[in-house]
């Protein structure tokens, strides 16, 4: 077995629960991909905020659509 950037990013996506499981439509195989190119993203940003003993930790919270009222989002209507 060939271990690939994308098979590991998956795996840890797994792990933190952010899995979707193999039978995705496009828009959830869009949302997943989304969110693995964020894991890298946060985990750096967190690393730096500990060595700056900002005592600040980021995370990716999914929120449905219904639950943004009153918030403008650009690119929706």
């Amino acid at each position: 077995m060939t271990i690939t950037w994308e098979f590991a990013q998956k795996e840890i996506a797994k792990v933190k629960g952010y899995s979707l499981g193999n039978y995705l439509n496009i828009e959830q195989e869009e949302l997943q991909q989304k969110i693995l190119s964020l894991l890298p993203i946060l985990s750096e940003v967190n690393a730096i905020s500990e060595e700056l003993n900002k005592y600040r930790t980021f995370e990716i919270v999914l929120m449905p659509i219904s639950s943004w009222e009153g918030i403008a989002i650009k690119g929706l209507k």
